[in-house]
């Protein structure tokens, strides 16, 4: 499939010329720019998954399914934009705002809640979050000018509560008719961390929720394992959508209710979709600690499962607690209707965000005590370990007393031997020629044999005396002890007297 190139670049100076009047110039210098960036595209739907960075592939899977599907485009190219928007027809003002910035001070306003969220005038919407960067050395703000985003954000130095951070911005927009998601590409500052900053991760954070931070949106943990500490929206929507209930909540069409799906629900579907996702994950790696590795523990296994009880609970619970605290009541409002009037596919527990989000909170501390066994369980472990250790040390020292026994014995024989070759085996010519009979030599064997042996078992009969004589001691250094001890308790008693005798005697 191929499309004119005249109605792409038909459609790229329509956006050229809202940019213009919007006086967005850095939006016009970017689509003027050629095209040097990365852009990454997931399609997804419930017969298959289409990894491809070609806007003619994605638009050919688009018109060949009919069922429910959700496109993912991080760091979108100016010729995505032509061929996208040309072919199916979509606003232009969707990819300027997309590519807008708010005002540096307008960054951190809260939504206000005046009432229940209600569907967008436009077919499409955007998500505004705010990045927060612990733990990072930069030395100038030259250092933040390198995002790899066609369109650039903004990233800044920021200090609150005495914390200095490096702050970036970034927008969520979706096209709700062709389940359209645009998302920009996460910044790589992970090689100016801190040197002493440990497991130090990005937070994301949604200005939908009833306390000044806004709503946490969690990083995949998996993700973070695999790839390290940059935040990566794009595996954190394909993660949210590869499961049909979420597909179904979003793009639910029926033919009196609006599609529209406002965005504080969609913060809290995503917020709760991710939540359990990173559950999961947890729950697959510390049963894989619990049943498999610990079978043979090391300290390697004792530092990932702190690793892990700190991701579970000064991530995942903390993390929970937050979002059900600072909840606003409208969310689940909204959401009790939207599953009446639209009947959506729900699970037999018909959860609210708030309930959802609490349910997962309770699966965690499930999860926890499961960990804390396990830490036991790795105690143990370690035990018998240590017992089995201890018994092959054991079987090893037995062995060379063995030998050690072996070596005496044969030393016993050599002694003798040697001494008396040393004497006569040097003069045998002057003994055969001697009057010396030949059983001289065997008689000094069994002189020097007997000498020998006397000595090893003086020696024997020696140390077997030195320690009948401490044993001995034990009992006696242990009455000393006890008679010092009742010789101070006494003291003691006496000293407790004294004052009350002075008295009676005053």
């Amino acid at each position: 499939m191929s499309f004119p190139s005249q109605d792409i670049e038909t459609y790229l100076s329509r956006v050229h010329d809202l940019a213009s009047a919007r006086g967005l110039g850095d939006i016009v210098e970017s689509l003027s720019k050629p095209d040097k960036t990365s852009t990454k595209a997931f399609y997804i739907n419930r017969a298959q998954k289409l990894s491809s960075n070609d806007p003619v592939q994605i638009i050919a899977s688009a018109s060949e399914l009919e069922t429910i599907t959700v496109c993912i485009i991080e760091n979108i190219a100016p010729k995505h934009i032509g061929a996208l928007g040309s072919a199916w027809d979509l606003d232009p003002a969707f990819f300027v705002d997309h590519a807008s910035n708010p005002r540096r001070e307008r960054l951190w306003w809260p939504h206000v809640f005046a009432g229940p969220p209600g569907p967008s005038d436009n077919p499409y919407d955007h998500i505004d979050g705010n990045f927060e960067y612990f733990g990072i050395c930069i030395q100038n703000d030259a250092e933040l000018n390198s995002s790899p985003n066609c369109f650039p954000r903004l990233c800044f130095r920021n200090t609150w509560d005495e914390v200095e951070t490096v702050n970036s911005n970034t927008r969520i927009s979706y096209y709700r008719v062709h389940n359209l998601f645009l998302v920009d590409a996460p910044l790589h500052l992970q090689d100016r961390y801190d040197s002493m900053s440990r497991r130090v991760r990005p937070t994301l954070r949604l200005p939908y929720a009833d306390n000044r931070g806004g709503l946490l949106l969690p990083q995949l943990l998996e993700v973070y394992d695999q790839q390290g500490s940059h935040y990566s929206i794009f595996e954190s929507l394909k993660s949210v959508f590869k499961h049909r209930r979420q597909r179904s909540y979003l793009f639910h069409h029926t033919d009196h209710i609006s599609p529209a799906f406002p965005v504080p629900p969609l913060c809290y579907l995503l917020s709760n979709s991710l939540w359990q996702s990173n559950l999961q994950y947890l729950t697959r790696e510390i049963r894989r600690i619990s049943f498999e590795e610990i079978r043979n523990p090391d300290l390697r296994i004792n530092e990932t499962m702190h690793d892990r009880r700190e991701d579970l609970v000064a991530f995942l619970k903390a993390g929970l607690a937050e979002t059900t605290t600072y909840l606003p009541q409208t969310i689940n409002e909204y959401w009790e209707t939207l599953c009446e009037r639209k009947k959506l596919w729900q699970d037999a527990r018909n959860l609210t965000p708030a309930s959802a989000h609490y349910a997962t909170f309770k699966e965690a501390e499930e999860l926890e005590k499961f960990l804390m066994e396990t830490f036991q369980l790795l105690m143990s472990s370690i035990n018998v370990q240590d017992a089995k250790m201890s018994v092959a040390q054991g079987e090893l020292s037995n062995r060379q007393s063995l030998r050690a026994t072996q070596l005496t014995i044969l030393a016993s024989i050599y002694v003798p031997l040697s001494f008396v070759t040393g004497v006569f085996g040097m003069n045998l010519k002057e003994l055969n020629g001697s009057s010396l009979s030949i059983w001289t030599f065997f008689v000094g064997v069994v002189i020097a044999t007997i000498v020998t042996a006397t000595i090893f078992l003086g020696l024997q009969v020696h140390s077997k005396k030195n320690e009948n004589k401490e044993d001995r001691n034990k009992p006696s250094e242990h009455k000393a002890n006890q008679k010092k001890e009742s010789d101070s308790r006494r003291q003691r008693k006496d000293f407790r007297k004294e004052p009350k005798v002075e008295t009676s005697m005053a």
